[in-house]
């Protein structure tokens, strides 16, 4: 988890994390008050959770991911 590595011509962790909270938020600001759907893989999941809860990237896990289920995240456009 050293969030500045990137291999070569690849994203690094804090790229790819920005990225994926950014689109979320761009989504939330489009569909204010309004519930959306979103399907998407553990990684960008793990970076929604982290952003949420002010976890560090560096940090190891210490929540569960699991496959094919239901998470709800609740935003203000700005702030996951």
């Amino acid at each position: 988890r050293v969030p500045d590595y990137a291999p070569p011509e690849g994203e690094s962790l804090l790229g790819f994390h920005e990225r994926a909270v950014e689109v979320v938020l761009a989504l939330s600001r489009r569909h204010p008050g309004e519930r959306i759907a979103l399907v998407a893989h553990g990684g960008v999941l793990d970076c929604l959770y982290r952003e949420a809860t002010g976890m560090t990237l560096e940090a190891p896990r210490q929540h569960e991911l699991l496959n094919a289920s239901v998470n709800r995240l609740r935003s203000d456009s700005t702030h996951l």
